[in-house]
This record gives structure tokens, sequence and C-alpha cells, in this order.
């Protein structure tokens, strides 16, 4: 049996492993039970930058949340950064007095020119560090959780090993985009579900993201997130895992927005990338939170993340070498993309539907061999940067407009 196929063969073993864990997970996703008691205080944080075109609908997509209303407070922590007009923050402030909203609303403007959407979180929280909420949400004005959100975390919660709480997430709430978005969508998806998810349920948790995480208030020191990274989620993961903080999940998603074109697409794996090579800036972050004491559990995340860099970058080449060589890989693969969008297909609510299963299985397939453009923009721009000196600069993910018309309460 030659190289090539013994190769082949290991890869067809991996996404029959991949799809057993999807498969996992989803009849997990499937089990709902929303008769819990309401027992936590929320405090819900929300930062916003040039969200003119969504910032109402955010407000509409949390208004249909099942929960107590005196127990959810929302904070939009808006920025002095952002100079477009009418400003964010106008827009928030005018809506939330012309409008009787069932929580309660606060708009507070972040006062700097500068900083990121970590600096406006910790600077929100650190102003209402003493409302009586016991536990703390951060979302982005894009997020859409799903309506019993609130109830399956106030029920994880009770438990007192429980301190941080991922809700993951599914990329399906603008499927009207192209093929290269459509495919993103499904790819993230299964990532999300297959690879955290599952480290969520059965492991000791996996990647945080800055959205849909929630946190036992009296846990959060000076601030809930680093502010030197681009990538504030990726940097805190690193800190958490490293102190022997298990990451929990709930079995209800969150639907997101995917971006809606390759090079937005590009842009923000670049980003990530780049926080996910930060491994000086990681090094001395997590030393430093850890009185400059650092756990073995630190390098083993940073030769584990390593890998997973290497992977991130070379798989779809490699991918592609193979399946020249081998064209019954060819094969294999969108029989694998089929089975996992008609799965994917599955966990979506009337309002959020998947597409159709071959244009869906399609457009996954082109994705899983263009991948690794974010990161190869990384690589380019880290050699340009001996040649000329140019700022690298965080890109925000452009967003679609909302509907005005759009019906939240099947989600």
């Amino acid at each position: 049996m030659n190289f090539i196929m013994v190769l082949t063969i290991v890869l067809i073993l991996f996404g029959l492993f991949k799809l057993l864990k999807l498969y996992k997970v989803y009849l997990v996703l499937k089990k709902k039970e929303v008769d819990y008691e309401k027992l936590h205080k929320f405090l819900i944080i929300i930062p916003v930058y040039k969200e003119q075109l969504r910032i109402k609908q955010c407000i509409k997509a949390f208004e249909r949340i099942n929960y107590d209303n005196n127990k959810v407070k929302i904070v939009f922590a808006t920025t002095n950064k952002e100079k477009v007009k009418p400003h964010t923050h106008d827009i928030l402030e005018e809506y939330l007095q012309s409008n009787t909203t069932i929580f309660e609303y606060q708009v507070l403007m972040y006062p700097e020119e500068y900083g990121s959407s970590a600096e406006q979180v910790n600077y929100a929280f650190n102003q209402l560090r003493m409302e009586e909420a016991n536990i703390v949400g951060i979302y982005n004005a894009d997020s859409i959780p799903q309506k019993d959100t609130f109830l399956h975390v106030s029920e994880k919660f009770k438990d007192s090993k429980v301190n941080y709480l991922q809700q993951r997430i599914s990329f399906f709430s603008n499927l009207n985009n192209n093929l290269f978005s459509l495919g993103y969508a499904y790819h993230q998806t299964i990532f999300e579900l297959s690879v955290n998810m599952w480290k969520d349920l059965y492991g000791n948790g996996g990647i945080i993201a800055g959205r849909g995480l929630f946190l036992r208030k009296d846990k959060v020191g000076d601030c809930i997130f680093p502010e030197n990274f681009f990538c504030e989620d990726i940097s805190l993961y690193f800190f958490l895992k490293s102190n022997k903080e298990k990451i929990y999940t709930i079995n209800t998603l969150e639907f997101n927005e995917a971006p809606p074109d390759l090079t937005s697409i590009i842009k923000q794996h670049s980003v990530w990338f780049h926080t996910a090579n930060s491994f000086y800036e990681l090094y001395k972050y997590v030393k430093s939170s850890l009185n400059n004491e650092l756990p073995l559990l630190f390098w083993y995340f940073i030769f584990k993340r390593i890998i997973m860099n290497m992977i991130w970058l070379c798989a779809p080449l490699f991918l592609s070498l193979l399946c020249i060589y081998n064209p019954i890989l060819l094969l294999m693969i969108g029989l694998y993309c089929i089975i996992t969008t008609s799965i994917i297909n599955k966990l979506t609510t009337e309002e959020y539907k998947g597409k159709h299963l071959l244009i869906s299985s399609f457009s996954l397939m082109i994705y899983l061999f263009l991948y690794n453009l974010g990161p190869l923009k990384y690589i380019i721009n880290q050699i340009l940067k001996f040649f000329y000196t140019k700022e690298v600069v965080k890109y925000k993910t452009p967003r679609r407009e909302a509907h005005n018309e759009k019906n939240y309460s099947n989600s």
C-alpha cells in the first residue's frame, strides 16, 4: 500500500470520527428543557462600534428572550472613536427613550478615541461592578441568542463549579450571501460543534469566543478581557486553561452572521491567526496574571496551538495535492460535506434555515480548500514588514443591513 493511499485512509477515518462527534453533539442539542427556575440576575454587556444598521434589531433580538424582566440588565458600551454620523450611541438613546422595552437598558460611552471592544467591555463592567447581577454575559451587536438561553445559563450556574460558560455559535443569520460566505457558515458551525462543544461536554472546554460568554461576577478581577491583543478571547482562553479553569456550555445555540464575502473572511482569519501566533505576548500576559508562576499547562497549550496553526496553514494545500493524486478522496470529501451539512441543517430553526443540501455541500467543499487564505495573508504581511513599515490593523468584520421586518419569535 503506497503512502498516498495510507494518507487517504487516515483522512477518511478522521472524517468519520468527526462525523460521530458532530452527531453526538446533535443529539445533545435536540434535548432541551426550559422549565428551569429563574435564579440568577444577569448583566449583559454588548460593545458596539459603527452598528448604525443593526442596533435596533439587536434590541429586538434580546427583547424576545424568555426570562424575568427584573433580573436582566443590558448595557451597550459605545465608543468615542466612532466618528460616523449619526453615532450609534445617539441612535440607541433615541430609540430607548421613545420605545417601551421589557428589560432594563443602559448606554455607556467609552470616552477614549482609541481602543478595542475589550476595553469597551472592561470599562462598562467597572462602571457597573456594584450592580446586583451575579452573572455577566458578553454579546455582539449581531448576536441572536435563542429565547431560552438565559434559562439554560441560569440552571448551569446553579453548579458552584461553573465559573465560565460559552454558548456555542451557529453562523446562520445571514445565508443570502455568496458561496464563500455560505461555506464559512457551515465550516465554522461544524467546527464550533464537533470540536469546541465536544470539548465543552466531554473534555475540559473548547476555545472561548468574545460573544456568548458568561462569567460568574465574583470571579472577575480588574477586567474581563486582556486589552493588548487583537483577539481578546484567544488570549483569555490561554489564561483560563493555564489556570485549570474548565469551560462549560449549554445545549442551546446563538445565531451569528457570517462575513459577507471572501475578502472579509480572509481579513478576519488573518486577525485570528495574528493573536494565535503572538506567543511572546501570551507568555507575558499569562505569567503576569499568575503572579510570575507559569505552569506546564501553558507550554502544553502553546505547543498544541503551534500544531493547530500549522494544520490551519497547510491543510488545504495538503488536501488539494492528495486529491490530485487520488481523486477518490475528492468523492469522499463530497460525501462528508453532504452528511455534515444535512446534520447542521437539522439544527436550524424555521427562521434561520440552512440552504439546499447540494448548494450547502458544494459551498462547504469549496471552503475546505480555501480556509488557509487568512493565515497566508498574515504570513505575507509579516514578510513584507521586513521591506517597509506598516501598522498592523485589526479589521472590523462588515455587517449586512438587518431586515427591518425580521421576526425573531421562532429562534
